[in-house]
């Protein structure tokens, strides 16, 4: 599972599916922005309502507030849906939902280590 650039959007979409999300909502897509924006700068995450959501409204037309929303209600679902997975992906035992900017960072993190795994086989 080889990460290159035009291949993140791909890959990302299939780890949120197996989160039991799907397609349907602009969260999604908005959550699959933030986690490739995040694997391809990390430092994005130090001022999320600063950088990260303005950028990702930008890039859906939408202001910042609907997008920290969006993200904070889908990463509620990923977590209800299944916990066990974010917990081996942040290779952490969360006992409560995790904020959005943790789970975007936990599946960024978890995507970069698939991709540096892979390429050093």
């Amino acid at each position: 599972m080889y990460l290159s650039s035009n291949k993140h959007p791909a890959i990302i979409r299939d780890v949120l599916y197996q989160f039991g999300l799907t397609a349907t909502s602009s969260a999604f897509f908005q959550m699959s922005c933030a986690i490739h924006l995040t694997i391809d700068d990390p430092t994005i995450l130090i001022y999320t309502t600063k950088y990260l959501y303005p950028k990702v409204g930008r890039e859906f037309h939408a202001n910042w507030k609907s997008v920290e929303r969006n993200l904070r209600r889908i990463t509620l679902r990923a977590w209800q849906n299944n916990p066990e997975l974010f917990n081996k992906m942040a290779q952490y035992h969360y006992p409560r939902c995790p904020t959005a900017s943790q789970f975007i960072a936990a599946v960024a993190a978890y995507l970069s280590s698939e991709r540096d795994h892979s390429a050093s086989a």
